[in-house]
């Protein structure tokens, strides 16, 4: 057995060798206003790097690391609390949307296709044409992608030993690295320092796993390379040298496709569209979550997911070393497989051999559903839907706790970016009566601030506000208040104001003006004074009809003449007196009844008229003009109304109403008919053209006739208009 074959196949003993090197740490509080909302994390599954991803495509690492892959250098082997890594410059726009840690490498994909490679590179699975190891993160150029064209890189896998995969915009697939298997697929078992294309289209997923590859295209899935344990899934334990189609999926759904695939140590897992999942491989730790039994599979089998509530599938799966990981749409996760380090997060050290659903998290998780997971060596590591980062098992470092120590963790623990740090101070001297604030500075942007103020020392009991009134009792105490802060994935930060002695204060009237009052309505308008109380107050000068309450400082009462009143109120106490003056206005009430202004009452036939409408309310003040907002109506279908303006063209009573703010009222009108007319009833007047012939009469019309005909002369005969013809 090669040094190289023996150290990949005993990992587990590499990754314990890594956590006994480390030293404890100490937390570095970040910045103010940092507030960094996660992802993706990747944990590695043969070491104990994890890498995070951002919103804002910013990377962060923790754990151990001895080439480098922590992307800090070569020099730096561990980070006990997650931080940033520095970036090469990229183009304008762009940024980091994927990252993969594998057995001692890390690579991070960005938005454009631009790949970043660093860590171990002593069989070139950094793709950059030479093994020498990078200790932050480097650029492969695009060149490296032979045929890549326009095309772009569009994921990445590096969690396999010490090979990498990408997959582009096309459906191609290369691969590069350790190529002791043939993992890398080229036919060979010779080790590629850059990438190489093996699958020319079609692909559209990669998973890297300990020796072997995978890729989901659309005629199928692939794999090659070692397959000691049936892990290629294609029925055999042969290795294959070149991609080769795995062995049928059973139970399909019509119209379910394979749409992913996750490479672990020694055993597979796939899901298909509809969320079934599959598993083949090693099954000695039960992660093929197929129920008692430890035979390994070399064909793709399904695994029950149990108690999935209505209408949930199965969203992702991930593989780590000897265990199993599903998520579901709906933020549930289920775990399976090999715990001996608490990495199932199930509370205990038991190993399962059938998908569990993990029930306990962190209170500060608030209940939010998980959004990505991830299976590394010995722990796991989950991201919740509001940002925070997570970890169970085993990591010797990998928690972020500011330990190396190497404990298991048998639940999600929050996964500690910092501490919470700012400071706190009293807003002004306090003054019994006079509110007080807690001043808050440099507080990370994500915290959540809580308050309890203490008088000698001690708790105040209900006051946990911002903000806090000493009372006379406070007298000659010593105020100060005590500032919480928490946080996802920051350590509890707590601080303390300086304490000031309460102080007496005269009384200060706060309020500035007094609100409008509507005729008729019950006032209640509280006078607002800080002051040491006990604190009197008393009406110097109010309107008839209000009162202030003497203690309360309350004035009440009601007003139902509309105008501008003056108002003295006077407040005093032993330590003071304070006068405030204001000006309180009261406007009218709603509008109960409607006064009509026609500018005429006795109109002529033929007249137009226009009606003025003004409002009042319950108390006899006038509300305004409402003439524009107005609906006028006539009791006379002939009559003509447009706005305000009405014309007459019957002779006749004429009832007119007008409706405004849901208040009607009426005005009749007598209009008297012209000189030689007869006047109308109201109703449509009987005859040939009478309403023709008064109409004409009204407006000047002369009709016009065929010969010339016109209007000489017009009279009233029988009701009937007449003409004769001029020559």
């Amino acid at each position: 057995m090669t040094t190289r074959t023996a150290r990949v196949l005993a990992a587990s003993v590499l990754a314990s060798a890594l956590t006994v090197a480390v030293l404890p740490g100490t937390a570095v509080a970040l910045p103010p206003n940092a507030d960094p909302h996660f992802v993706q994390v990747d944990a590695g599954r043969f070491n104990h790097a994890v890498l995070g991803l951002t919103d804002d495509g910013t990377v962060y690492s923790w754990g151990v690391g001895f080439y480098g892959e922590l992307g800090e250098g070569t020099s730096v082997i561990e980070k006990l609390t997650p931080s940033p890594i520095a970036l090469p410059a990229l183009a304008a726009g762009d940024r980091v949307i994927q990252v993969s840690v594998g057995s001692e490498h890390a690579l991070a994909l960005t938005e454009q296709g631009t790949v970043l490679a660093w860590g171990r590179n002593e069989s070139g699975q950094l793709g950059l044409g030479d093994t020498a190891t990078r200790g932050t993160p480097t650029i492969v150029p695009t060149s490296a992608f032979p045929g890549l064209s326009t095309a772009r890189i569009v994921a990445i896998s590096a969690s396999g030993a010490d090979h990498s995969l990408a997959l582009s915009s096309s459906g191609q697939v290369f691969a590069w690295g350790w190529n002791g298997f043939g993992q890398v697929g080229d036919n060979s078992v010779s080790d590629r320092w850059s990438p190489v294309r093996v699958i020319n289209n079609s692909a559209t997923s990669v998973s890297a796993g300990n020796g072997y590859s995978f890729a989901v295209t659309s005629a199928g899935v692939y794999s090659w390379g070692i397959n000691l344990y049936g892990q290629l899934g294609n029925g055999t334990t042969s290795a294959r040298l070149v991609p080769s189609s795995t062995a049928a999926f059973p139970g399909l759904a019509s119209g379910e496709q394979i749409v992913e695939v996750a490479a672990g140590g020694d055993h597979v897992l796939a899901r298909g569209s509809h969320g079934t999942v599959y598993s083949w491989g090693d099954d000695g730790y039960g992660q093929l979550g197929l129920g008692a039994g430890d035979d390994s599979r070399t064909a793709p089998a399904i695994v029950t997911v149990p108690g999935l509530a209505s209408g949930d599938t199965v969203e992702s799966v991930d593989a780590g070393e000897g265990y199993s990981l599903a998520r579901t749409a709906a933020g549930s996760l289920y775990t399976w497989g090999f715990n001996s380090d608490g990495q199932l997060a199930l509370g205990d050290l038991a190993d399962r051999d059938s998908p569990t659903p993990v029930t306990a998290f962190p209170a500060v998780l608030d209940d939010a559903p998980i959004a990505h997971a991830s299976a590394g060596h010995d722990g796991a590591v989950i991201v919740s839907a509001t940002g925070g980062v997570y970890g169970s098992g085993r990591f010797g470092g990998l928690l972020g706790d500011e330990t190396a120590s190497d404990y298991p963790v048998s639940t999600f623990s929050n996964i500690r970016l910092g501490d919470l740090a700012g400071s706190a101070s009293l807003s002004a001297a306090p003054l019994a009566g006079t509110p007080v604030s807690a001043n808050t500075t440099g507080w990370n942007a994500g915290a959540v601030l809580s308050y309890q103020w203490q008088r000698g020392g001690s708790d105040i009991g209900g006051a946990t506000g911002s903000s806090y009134t000493p009372v006379v009792g406070d007298l000659g105490q010593q105020l100060r208040v005590v500032v919480t802060a928490t946080a996802e994935n920051f350590a509890t930060g707590t601080t303390t104001s300086t304490a000031a002695t309460v102080a007496a204060a005269a009384p200060d009237i706060q309020t500035l003006s007094l609100p409008p009052a509507t005729a008729g309505d019950v006032l209640s308008i509280p006078i607002v004074t800080t002051g040491t109380g006990p604190l009197y107050y008393s009406g110097v000068t109010l309107p008839s009809g209000l009162s202030i309450g003497t203690t309360t400082g309350v004035i009440s009462g009601t007003l139902t003449v509309v105008g501008s009143y003056t108002v003295q109120i006077q407040v005093s106490s032993d330590y003071g007196v304070d006068n405030g003056y204001f000006t309180l206005s009261v406007v009218p009430g709603a509008t109960t009844r409607l006064t009509l202004l026609p500018s005429t009452t006795t109109p002529t036939q033929g007249d137009t008229i226009d009606v003025t409408v003004v409002g009042y309310d319950a108390y006899d003040n006038e509300v305004g003009n409402l003439t524009s907002e107005t609906v006028f109506v006539s009791d006379v279908s002939t009559d003509l109304v447009v706005g305000n303006a009405i014309t007459f063209p019957q002779a006749s009573p004429h009832t007119i109403t007008a409706t405004a703010r849901g208040v009607s009222e009426s005005v009749v009108i007598q209009v008297t008919p012209l000189r030689g007319s007869l006047s109308g009833t109201g109703a449509a007047d009987t005859g040939e053209v009478a309403a023709v012939a008064i109409l004409a009469l009204v407006l000047g019309t002369v009709l016009l006739g065929a010969g010339g005909l016109t209007v000489t002369r017009m009279r009233l005969r029988s009701g009937v208009a007449r003409s004769r013809r001029s020559a």
